[in-house]
């Protein structure tokens, strides 16, 4: 018997059945996990290659069942065909070699759906997502921490099957593991962030990692749980006492590095000059408007706030008209296609949306890589022209 059966999870016994005193009872000489219906595998196979479909897919598993992987394994081209379409001679031996190459090309892929298939987990698209992640070592990985499923499942099913793996990989205390610990401190960051937030109080950390874990609020186990999540980085602690979603904060962090590296840029020569000639330009700037316009262009990074009526729409236009003057290029980008359409009322220039401004910029360096290479003379000639029009 390899594993422990647990409540709704489907086992094959081989024994005896006897009447005892007790009721009918089985004298078992054998008993394993039963695969699925094997849904997932025929899911798995009708996709592999054009042409078998579910169909002669669902014929393959009904023939061979949990034989099948052992059968694309040895790869007898013939028995496969026999299978799947006995009717085309020709067609199917096709088929059948295409399958093979396929599933020994993708080996990995298909032990984790096989792997995946004997736990009793049935969604193709997240044994697709999990190879993608972790690679031919994915079944290893799984065996050795299902509790890395964290990102792709919700915690009630990861931790189900986290709880079973490891009771039957012998753990002696399942539900205080340090794998099941530092996910549950990664589930929670996982909600954390998707309601918006990148940070936690310590006591509403402690509070929702007791709901994850079902411990009490004042146990000594949480204690140790919190202080275990903290040690593996599950969360970064904060001078302040706020605890921080470490992904979230390696990105914050580069933002406010790289923006700090802005802020100390100073302007380019041209427009040095034009800076002491602000008023002189547009005289019809108030004294406040002139300055913020000259703090805005003397940094490589500034913010211009102010309330309503003060002027920050005619003052960045100023701006946009003093960097054009000074031989700079603009561009203007703005959160929402409403916001953008404001900015370009303002400005009398086109304004586009961040997405959009980061998908043009994104092709234009694709463009200049392929401009870069050997390429032939028309093709070059319609990438330039393409870049062109990207430009305006």
């Amino acid at each position: 018997m390899l594993g422990i059966p647990s409540v709704g999870k489907l086992w094959s016994v081989d024994g005896d059945l006897s009447e005892t005193q007790w009721g009918r009872q089985i004298s078992a000489r054998r008993a394993v996990r039963a695969l699925p219906s094997g849904k997932l595998m025929v899911d798995y196979l009708a996709g592999c290659v054009a042409g078998i479909g579910p169909a002669r897919a669902r014929r393959l598993w009904q023939h061979f069942e949990d034989r099948l992987p052992e059968a694309l394994d040895t790869g007898d081209v013939a028995t496969l065909a026999a299978v799947m379409d006995p009717d085309r001679p020709v067609l199917g031996p096709r088929l059948a070699a295409a399958l093979v190459v396929a599933w020994k090309t993708m080996a990995g892929e298909a032990r984790l759906v096989e792997w995946l298939a004997a736990v009793g987990v049935t969604e193709l698209s997240l044994a697709r997502r999990v190879h993608v992640l972790l690679g031919a070592d994915a079944p290893q990985a799984l065996q050795s921490n299902p509790y890395c499923l964290v990102p792709l499942l919700d915690w009630k099913r990861v931790d189900e099957l986290g709880l079973r793996l490891l009771s039957e990989a012998g753990s002696p205390d399942p539900a205080t593991h340090p794998h099941r610990v530092v996910a549950a401190a990664d589930a929670m960051v996982k909600d954390l962030v998707g309601s918006g937030s990148t940070a936690i109080a310590w006591d509403d950390f402690r509070e929702r990692l007791a709901g994850k874990l079902g411990l009490p609020p004042s146990s000594g186990t949480l204690h140790r749980a919190v202080a275990l999540a903290v040690e593996r980085q599950a969360v970064i602690t904060l001078p302040s006492g706020l605890l921080r979603a470490p992904g979230c904060a390696l990105m914050e962090d580069a933002v406010v590095a790289r923006l700090r590296a802005m802020a100390n840029e100073g302007p380019p020569g041209p427009l040095g000059r034009l800076l002491d000639g602000v008023g002189a330009h547009v005289a019809v700037l108030a004294e406040d408007q002139a300055e913020a316009v000259k703090r805005t262009l003397s940094a490589g990074f500034s913010c211009l706030r102010g309330g309503g009526g003060t002027g920050k729409t005619f003052v960045t236009r100023t701006i946009c008209d003093l960097w054009e003057r000074a031989g700079g290029k603009l561009l203007l980008a703005a959160l929402a296609g409403k916001a953008a359409l404001r900015l370009s009322r303002s400005t009398s220039r086109l304004a586009w949306t961040i997405f959009r401004t980061l998908r043009e910029l994104d092709e234009r360096e694709a463009i200049e890589a392929q401009l870069d290479g050997q390429i032939e003379q028309h093709e070059r000639a319609e990438l330039q022209a393409k870049l062109r029009d990207l430009a305006h």
